[in-house]
């Protein structure tokens, strides 16, 4: 495509059209949808889609995968870390800020085909200077731990000093927005110039110190100068309480564009020793500037490249429907790491602190299906993580008084349970959350998603060193879990919450009894295969989890009768028992949003 509002070099890199998607007006009630339509991530971090200079009411937010804190919240909750995005521009002392100065023009595109968010405005500001700023960022998919910013800047109608703040943020809050939750989960533990050039911000989470290390440093060059060389007259470092900044000086002059190129590197004490972030952080960004943006983009580029050679889906005749889904394969094959098996998608992903960061059932049962199909290396490390979350599903299911093991409904770092016993209804009031309690059906569906990968992949290793395990340990909490009525010669699965979420404290769940039954028929189709083909094998986990035949008698009886509600003279499944005595309420408002409005008399 051909854009007027970019300089050449950037508007070559920009996709064709149905790659695109573009924000061409800037309005702060809509910033938080732009904020998280435009969310990178490369699986490892996630950056959400804020302005480099700020605006006002954003919800800036830097997620990184597996780092968690509870502090004052009521669970854990993964950590919004210091935000490295900040690039303030100043003309003569004067902020060029998106809400005071006026915008005469303005464009944003996410390019899905490169994992780039583009950028360009034309802004005037009070003395009626006249400032074009282009650009673009991206988080590396090549090297996990790079982030890069440019940005074109070009004094259009003067010539006067140019002031840069570059800023790593650490005064992020967790529920920012939100005066009755908000949270402070970061400690500065290091706020330093770079030996080598660069600044650098180390915070502690609160409760497990777990660091995390952010390194950043600016090249300042004219556009047209191939050796880039410096044109920055005057530099400082302010080490400012808990944000490090870098401030620069540059002549500005009157149609001469200057590139800021900004490198970023992101470590964790979950990547490398503490004592070993700063050198580790150090090293890399005087690599990474050493060698330049374009290098690196390029090898992101290319992985992309090689995802979608993949994951792309054509609908022809639809171009609506042909980008809405290129839109949500994009933002979901970002999100795995196929490298770190200690962490898995959460249901709002790395794109905000919705559900806090945690995982659900939607992982295994919407997500884990298109990674079976299209990477099958990041479906099998996502499974891995519920694997090396097994012995807290065990605790879990004796806490509660169960066999087996018991995933958690909401499950973090630890794989311990942590959905909030308490939240707060439409109209303040407090509503007791009974799905970690109650919403059993989560530990199938992670043996469903096993069987699954398995089928698909044929994965045999997995299985039996890992799948096996998980589907032996969920079969054997449904067996404890299920209430043997003698009047009825049958089992049930009581005082439960079904997908629906809505209906609480019934009894036997129809997709619960279901896929409780269908566990307990794959476990024992698996201890025969195993029994089969692989002896030793089968030994070796009937040892590590003490599983005897007379336990395996008992899993035969009870998956016979597990009763499943269904109506024959209608020939319908009973959602739960008693549903259908239940009274319809008829849906005929609906919002601004287009969501439905309860009807009255509901709650």
């Amino acid at each position: 495509m051909v854009n007027h509002m970019f300089l050449e070099d950037v508007n070559n890199l920009i996709s064709d059209d149905k790659w695109l998607i573009f924000q061409n007006e800037y309005n702060t009630e809509v910033n938080s949808r732009y904020e998280t339509l435009f969310t990178l991530t490369n699986g490892y971090m996630g950056v959400r889609g804020t302005f480099e200079e700020g605006s006002d009411g954003e919800r800036s937010g830097n997620f990184i995968a597996g780092i968690f804190d509870k502090s004052d919240a009521q669970v854990r909750e993964i950590v919004n870390a210091q935000n490295w995005l900040r690039i303030k521009l100043y003309v003569e002392g004067e902020e060029l800020s998106l809400d005071k100065c006026q915008l005469i023009e303005f464009k944003r595109i996410l390019d899905m085909k490169k994992g780039i968010l583009f950028r360009s405005m034309l802004i005037k500001d009070s003395k009626d200077r006249i400032t074009r700023i282009e650009g673009y960022r991206f988080i590396s998919r090549s090297d996990l731990h790079r982030s890069a910013i440019k940005l074109f800047v070009t004094p259009v109608n003067y010539s006067g000093v140019v002031g840069i703040e570059s800023i790593i943020d650490g005064t992020v809050l967790n529920s920012a927005d939100s005066p009755k939750y908000r949270v402070k989960h970061l400690k500065v533990a290091n706020n330093s110039s770079l030996s080598k050039n660069g600044v650098y911000l180390e915070t502690a989470t609160v409760d497990d110190d777990t660091r995390i290390a952010t390194g950043s440093t600016v090249r300042i060059y004219h556009h047209e100068d191939e050796e880039k060389n410096n044109v920055a007259k005057f530099k400082r470092f302010l080490p400012l309480g808990e944000r490090s900044i870098e401030y620069f000086e540059f002549d500005g002059i009157e149609s001469k564009t200057v590139v800021i190129d900004k490198f970023v590197i992101t470590y964790t004490s979950r990547d490398v020793r503490k004592d070993l972030l700063k050198t580790t952080v150090e090293k890399e960004l005087f690599a990474f500037a050493g060698e330049g943006i374009d290098k690196e983009l390029k090898r992101h580029i290319e992985v992309y490249e090689e995802l979608w050679s993949v994951a792309d889906i054509n609908i022809e005749g639809d171009e609506e429907a042909d980008k809405a889904l290129r839109f949500n394969i994009f933002h979901l094959m970002s999100s795995a790491n196929e490298n770190d098996p200690l962490v898995s998608i959460a249901a709002k992903a790395l794109h905000g602190e919705g559900y806090k960061g945690h995982v659900f059932w939607d992982t295994e049962i919407f997500m884990l299906p298109f990674f079976i199909y299209v990477y099958p290396q990041a479906a099998r490390t996502l499974l891995m993580y519920r694997y090396n979350m097994l012995d807290a599903a065990r605790k879990n299911a004796t806490l509660n008084g169960y066999k087996g093991a018991q995933y958690p409904w909401e499950s973090a770092d630890t794989g311990e349970e942590e959905t909030p016993k308490w939240g707060f209804d439409y109209k303040g009031n407090p509503v007791r959350i009974w799905t970690g309690d109650l919403e059993h059906h989560i530990t199938a569906d992670i043996a469903f998603a096993v069987w699954e990968y398995f089928r698909a992949t044929e994965d045999i290793e997995f299985m039996l060193n890992y799948g096996a395990e998980i589907i032996f340990e969920t079969a054997r909490f449904w067996v404890s879990r299920c209430e043997y009525v003698k009047e009825l010669d049958r089992y049930e699965i009581n005082n439960v919450i079904g997908p629906d979420e809505f209906h609480e404290h019934v009894d036997n769940n129809a997709y619960t009894n279901y896929l409780a039954k269908w566990n307990i028929k794959k476990g024992l189709e698996l201890i025969n295969m195993l029994k089969e083909k692989y002896h030793e094998h089968y030994h070796a986990i009937s040892n590590k989890i003490c599983l005897t035949n007379e336990e395996i008698e008992k899993w035969k009886k009870v998956k016979e009768k597990i009763y499943i509600p269904y109506e024959k003279s209608k020939k319908l499944i009973e959602q739960f028992e008693g549903y259908f005595d239940k009274k319809d309420y008829v849906i005929d408002k609906f919002d601004e949003n287009n969501m439905p409005i309860w009807p009255e008399g509901l709650i």
